[in-house]
């Protein structure tokens, strides 16, 4: 009966994603790189927590669409600040950093999650480790 709520969620996450890019481009265009990087970190991390908390399937979808609109400017920013700071004879190695950091979680991320009681505690982990990020800027 409820089967194709997985999927409804997952696509919902992902036209959020598309929505993002083109709402985060605008935002940096008119507002600059920090504000952008600020609110969408932040709704990143309270949506993201807020998912826990979702009372019923429709909170949870636009919760998940938030996640998602946030997660394209998350996910990039370090490789953009990368190419952006690093001059082109320099850009090997953090790039090359960047790229491993990604397949390190990948690869650490399920066994973490395996290892976990709940798949509660992986969500408030995933979005906790943004604070350090929203914390920290400068």
């Amino acid at each position: 009966e409820n089967d194709y709520r997985p999927l409804v969620i997952h696509t919902v996450f992902w036209v959020g994603n598309t929505v993002g890019c083109v709402l985060w481009g605008f935002t940096n265009d008119h507002f600059g790189r920090k504000p952008t990087v600020l609110l969408s970190h932040t709704i990143y991390f309270l949506a993201g927590v807020g998912t826990l908390f979702a009372p019923n399937f429709t909170m949870l979808a636009i919760l998940r669409f938030l996640v998602g609109c946030a997660h394209h400017t998350v996910s990039h920013l370090p490789f953009l600040i990368v190419v952006e700071y690093c001059g082109v004879a320099s850009r090997t190695v953090p790039l090359m950093m960047v790229m491993m950091s990604y397949t390190f979680a990948s690869l650490t991320v399920p066994w973490v999650a395996m290892a976990l009681p709940s798949w509660r505690i992986l969500s408030v982990i995933a979005s906790t480790l943004i604070l350090p990020v929203i914390a920290c800027w400068k």
